[in-house]
Parts: structure tokens; sequence; C-alpha cells
């Protein structure tokens, strides 16, 4: 059953997403993905819903997703079971309500995270039959966005921010503890 995060999505990238979600056999694990969110490197990873690249005070890169979706190129992987591990925090202000959102791996809904406003990793374990062999599309469906200039005293961000993202780490394999 579609949800309306997944419609949304589809829309904007102009893929069903319910196509594909069921495959019928399995390939050998691929290398690992990192996606730092650095200008010159990862800006061709990037689809639809980010902010230009970004520098926290202690020189960290990093990039808001703004609206309530974003997407992002992740591979080449093959069709096996990967985890994605994610440092990502929430655009937070005095009284924000909490940051939701829901994981899709090329339009399969693979996850829902509750987001903290400080930044925190996050590990998600999804199964072999949402990857493809090659390039594969990553997405978010918010909650909420906000832009800071309507939130924050003094602000004149007019962006409507959702979640700031250090990074994105694939790998080949469940999640180890």
């Amino acid at each position: 059953m579609r949800t309306a995060a997944a419609a949304l999505l589809s829309v904007l990238l102009g893929a069903p997403f319910l196509a594909g979600c069921a495959r019928s056999h399995r390939a050998e694990p691929s290398g690992v993905t990192l996606v730092e969110f650095e200008e010159g490197v990862d800006a061709g990873r990037m689809v639809a819903g980010w902010s230009g690249f970004e520098r926290t005070e202690e020189g960290l890169t990093f990039v808001w997703a703004v609206g309530t979706s974003s997407s992002v190129r992740l591979g080449p992987a093959s069709r096996a079971p990967h985890t994605i591990e994610l440092r990502a925090w929430a655009f937070d202000f005095p009284g924000a309500p909490p940051q939701d959102a829901v994981v899709f791996v090329n339009g399969c809904r693979v996850a829902e995270l509750r987001l903290s406003p400080a930044p925190a990793d996050y590990a998600i374990a999804t199964p072999w039959s949402v990857w493809t062999d090659g390039t594969n599309v990553l997405s978010f469906a918010f909650s909420r966005a906000d832009a800071p200039r309507d939130r924050v005293a003094g602000a004149t961000d007019e962006r409507p921010l959702s979640v700031g993202f250090d990074r994105i780490l694939l790998r080949p394999g469940a999640v180890t503890e």
C-alpha cells in the first residue's frame, strides 16, 4: 500500500515507488559507500531536497535537508542486505515538535526514525529485496520543515529546514553491535 510520503516522493523522483520492492534473487555484497556531504565530492549524489554545503564551528561539513523530502544516490551496491548508517539531527527551536522521518530505499519503506535535535548516529538494517545492482536511491520523508526566520528570534534564514546530515554510510551486511 502506498503512503502519502511515498506518493510525494514518487512525484518528486518521477518513478513508481512500489515497483521492484520484492526481488527474486540475491547478489554478493559490494563495497562500502560513504557520503560525507563535501562540496565538489558528493554534489552528484544529491538528487533533490538539499541545501548547499555548510560547515559547523568545528569544521565538519554537512547539508540541511530542505522541505519535507530529500533523496540521495548510493552505490554502486548489490542485491544484498545492507546497513545504512546516518549521522543527523533535527532542526530545533524552542517548542519544536519531534522530527520524524520515514526512510525509503528505491521507493520501499525500510524504517521510521525519531530524530534528535542533537547530532546522533542511526543504523538501519535493510533486506536484500529493496536493493538493485548498481546505483540506488535513498529517500526521506520528514514530518516537518521550518524556516529559522519564523521560529528563532533574529534569524533571517528563509529555507524550510528539516534535518541536518553530516554523513551517510552504506555497508553490506546486517547491523553489527
